[in-house]
C-alpha cells in the first residue's frame, strides 16, 4: 500500500523536514516520503524514492517564495526538463493520483502561465497552507485534505498520532503514559500474558483488560505496541473520534494488526463496529488482536455481547490489573525511578528532592500517584513558592493535588504570553475544567461551553482569546480537549465546582447530547472520590430530566462505582414522578414521559439490586414491558440491567421474572 511523496526543491527543506514529520505522526513514518530529509528512507536510496513516488497514494507539492524563480545557468529549473521537482509532479499527474500543492507561509500559487505544460494542472488543485505560526493545525488540515483525495490513506488514520514532547509543556504532560518519561518496568509477567495472547491461535481475538484510573493500563498497552511494531505488526491506539469509513476498511487490511482501545465502555458501538469488520476477514489473513482497556466490567460489555454473533467476539476473556505498587518497598523503589526519569526530562536537580513519609497510605496504591508524588517532588525543589502556596492539608495527603498547583503556575505563565486580559488563578482553573468536562469538536460548540460560563457573560471577546489559550496548551483531535491523565482532569473538575456549582450547570444547559454524555462521565467517575459532586450532579440532571436522566443511566452502566450517580438519578426521578412498579405508562405516563418512567425503574433497581433481588427484577419485568415494543434503545437497558443482576444469581433471576412476567426471559 503506497503512501504520501513529498515533493519540494532543496531551498525548502527545513520546512519538507518538518512537515515529513508531522506528516509521519499521522500516517506514520513508513507512509511518507520525501528526499530531502536526512537520513529518511528516500534520502538514503534515490532507488527508494522513485519506487516511493510510483507507489504514492497522494504528493504534496511544497511551493516556497523560490520556487519558481530558483535558476541554474540562467534558466528556471521548472523550465528544464531534467529538473527533479518537475519531473515528480509530471509523474503524479500521469498516474492519476492526488496532487496537493502547499504553499509555505506567503508563497504565491503559480499561474498556468508560470508553469510547464505537462505540470499546468497544478493551478487547479486548491492549495493548502503551511504557516511557521499556525504550523500544527496546518498540518492537520492538509492530513484531512490528503485522506479526502486518497481514501485508502484513511486506514493510516485508523491510529492516534504518536506524541511528542515539545520545547515547553505542562507539567502533566510528564505524567502521561504516551509520553514514556519514566521506564516501564514492573510488569514483565503481565506483559508476557499478552504476547502470549496476541501469538496464540486463532485469526481474530479480543481481549479485556480493565483497573482503576492511573493503574497503568495504558502504559502496558503502550509497551506492548512498541514491542509488536518492532516485531513488524501493525498495532496502536484507536482514537475515539474514527470516522467510519475508517472502521469499514480496518477488515481490508492483510497485515497482522492489534487494535488498542482505551476508555472502551465508553464506545460500545464503535467496538461492535470494529470487530464486525475484522471478524469478516477473509480465512487465512493475517492474525488481528483486538486489546480493550477499561476502568472496570458491566452492563456495557454485556451488551457487546449481545450483539450479533457474526458481528462481535463470541467471548472476551477478562483480565484485572494489579497494582503496580502493592505495598510501601515497591512504591519508593517507583519513586526513586521516577524522580531520576522526571529530573532528567526537566534537567533538574533531585539531590534534595524529599522522599514522602506516608507512602504506606492506601492513596499512593496506584502507580499514578507515586509518579505524582515524585514529579511534584523535583517541582517543589525548583519552584518552592508553589508548593508554599498550596493548601498544606491537601497537598500533603494528595500529590496530585501539588502537581495541579504547578499546572496552574504554568496557567499563569502562558496566559501572560497569550496577553489575556485576566490571569486570575479561578478563571484558568473554570475554562480547564469545561474541557475536561464537555470538551468540544469544533470551534463552535467550544465557543457555545466557554460562553456559557459566568465569568464570560456580556465578554464574548474573552471566550475567543481564552479558546485560543486552552487549545494551544492542550492540544488535541477536538477544539477543546481535557487535562491528562485522567485522575488529574478529574481532581481539577471537583476542586472547581466545589460551591460553583454553575461552572458545570452552565455549560451543561447548552451542551449536546455527546458532551452531557461526557460531562456525566467524568462527574461520575469523580464521585466516589469527591461526595460534593453528587449535588452538582443533580444540579446538571434538573436543568432537563427529559434529556439528561436516558442519558445518566446509559452512563451509570459504564462506571466501575456508580453510587452516586445512582442516587442523583433517583432523587431528580422522584421529584418529576411518583414511580411505582404497578404503574401502567398507558394510563398514567404519556409518550413523552416514558424515558423517565422506565429511567425511575431502571434507577429503582439498580438501589435494590441483589440484596432485593425479586423487588428489583419486579422493577425491571414493568420496564421491559413499558418500552419493549417501541424503544428498543430502552429496551437493551433493562436487559443489560437483567443481566448485571444474573451475574450474582442467575437461577433467582429466572425464577423472579417467571414470578412476575408473562413472557420469555429476555436476557442471556
Amino acid at each position: 500500500m503506497g503512501g504520501i511523496f513529498v515533493n519540494c526543491r532543496r531551498g525548502d527543506a527545513g520546512a519538507a523536514a518538518a512537515c515529513y514529520q508531522e506528516l509521519s505522526r499521522y500516517f506514520g513514518a513508513h507512509q511518507v516520503f520525501c528526499d530531502c530529509v536526512p537520513m529518511s528512507p528516500a534520502a538514503i536510496c534515490p532507488a527508494a524514492s522513485q519506487q516511493a513516488l510510483e507507489q504514492a497514494q497522494a504528493v504534496v507539492v511544497l511551493i516556497g517564495p523560490a520556487w519558481l524563480v530558483a535558476s541554474a545557468g540562467g534558466r528556471r529549473l521548472v523550465d528544464q526538463e531534467q529538473d527533479r521537482v518537475r519531473r515528480e509532479i509530471g509523474r503524479a499527474f500521469e498516474r492519476g493520483i492526488a496532487v496537493v500543492p502547499v504553499l509555505l507561509d506567503s508563497a504565491p500559487h503559480p499561474t498556468v502561465a508560470e508553469l510547464p505544460p505537462e505540470i499546468a494542472r497544478l493551478v487547479d488543485s486548491r492549495p493548502a497552507r503551511l504557516r511557521q505560526r499556525r504550523f500544527t493545525d496546518d498540518v492537520r488540515r492538509l492530513a484531512e485534505r490528503l485522506v479526502e483525495g486518497a481514501p485508502g490513506l484513511l486506514l493510516a488514520r485508523l491510529f492516534e498520532p504518536l506524541p511528542r514532547l515539545g520545547a515547553s509543556y505542562p507539567p502533566s504532560f510528564l505524567l502521561r503514559a504516551e509520553h514514556r518519561v519514566v521506564p516501564f518496568c514492573r510488569r514483565d509477567d503481565e506483559l508476557a500474558a499478552l504476547r502470549r495472547w496476541v501469538n496464540g491461535p486463532g485469526q481474530f481475538r479480543a481481549r479485556l483488560l480493565t483497573g482503576p484510573a492511573g493503574q497503568g493500563k495504558t502504559r502496558l498497552a503502550d509497551q506492548l505496541i512498541s514491542q509488536l511494531r518492532a516485531a513488524g505488526w501493525t498495532a496502536g491506539f484507536v482514537p475515539a473520534e474514527l470516522p467510519t469509513q475508517v472502521i469499514s476498511q480496518a477488515g481490508e487490511l492483510r497485515v497482522p494488526i492489534l487494535l488498542v482501545v482505551g476508555d472502551a465502555e465508553r464506545r460500545a458501538t464503535q467496538l461492535a463496529g470494529l470487530a464486525a469488520a475484522l471478524v469478516a476477514r477473509p480465512a487465512g489473513t493475517a492474525k488481528v488482536r483486538l486489546l480493550l482497556l477499561a476502568r472496570a466490567a458491566g452492563g456495557w460489555q454485556q451488551e457487546l455481547l449481545r450483539r450479533p454473533a457474526e458481528a462481535v467476539p463470541t467471548e472476551l476473556p477478562h483480565t484485572t490489573l494489579s497494582s503496580l505498587v502493592p505495598d510501601a518497598r515497591q512504591r519508593r523503589g517507583e519513586f526513586a525511578q521516577a524522580l531520576k526519569a522526571f529530573g532528567a526530562a526537566l534537567g533538574r536537580p533531585t539531590a534534595g528532592a524529599v522522599v514522602p513519609l506516608d507512602l504506606s497510605d492506601r492513596h499512593y496504591g496506584q502507580v499514578l500517584a507515586v509518579h505524582a508524588a515524585a514529579l511534584a517532588a523535583v517541582l517543589d525543589g525548583t519552584e518552592p513558592e508553589v508548593a508554599q502556596s498550596a493548601d498544606p492539608l491537601t497537598a500533603a495527603q494528595d500529590p496530585v493535588a501539588r502537581v495541579l498547583a504547578h499546572e496552574r503556575r504554568y496557567w499563569t505563565r502562558t496566559g501572560a504570553a497569550h496577553r489575556l486580559p485576566d490571569l486570575a488563578d479561578l478563571r484558568f482553573d473554570q475554562v480547564v475544567t469545561v474541557a475536561t468536562l464537555f470538551g468540544a469538536p469544533t470551534p463552535e460548540q467550544a465557543v457555545t461551553v466557554l460562553g456559557a460560563l459566568p465569568t464570560f457573560t456580556g465578554r464574548p471577546d474573552e471566550v475567543h482569546q481564552f479558546l485560543c489559550w486552552v487549545g494551544d496548551l492542550y492540544p488535541g483531535a477536538g477544539t477543546l480537549n481535557p487535562l491528562r491523565p485522567d485522575r488529574l482532569g478529574e481532581d481539577l473538575v471537583a476542586a472547581t465546582v466545589a460551591g460553583r456549582p454553575g461552572v458545570a450547570t452552565g455549560p451543561a444547559a447548552v451542551a449536546t447530547a455527546d458532551q452531557l454524555t461526557r460531562a456525566l462521565t467524568v462527574l461520575g467517575r469523580a464521585a466516589p472520590r469527591h461526595r460534593h459532586l453528587e449535588a452538582v450532579i443533580t444540579a446538571v440532571l434538573n436543568l432537563d430530566p427529559q434529556r439528561s436522566v436516558p442519558i445518566a443511566v446509559a452512563v451509570a452502566r459504564q462506571l466501575a462505582d456508580s453510587t452516586a450517580l445512582v442516587r442523583a438519578l433517583s432523587r431528580v426521578v422522584t421529584a418529576q414522578q411518583n414511580v411505582e412498579p404497578t404503574d401502567d405508562p398507558t394510563a398514567h405516563h404519556p409518550e413523552q414521559a416514558l424515558d423517565l418512567y422506565v429511567s425511575g425503574l431502571l434507577t429503582r433497581a439498580a438501589m435494590l439490586g441483589p440484596a432485593h433481588l425479586p423487588e428489583a427484577v419486579q422493577s425491571l419485568a414493568h420496564a421491559w414491558a413499558a418500552c419493549r415494543r417501541t424503544r428498543t434503545d430502552l429496551a437493551a437497558a433493562v436487559v443489560a440491567a437483567l443481566d448485571a443482576l444474573a451475574e450474582h444469581e442467575a437461577a433467582a433471576v429466572r425464577q423472579a421474572w417467571q414470578n412476575t412476567a408473562d413472557r420469555p426471559y429476555p436476557g442471556r
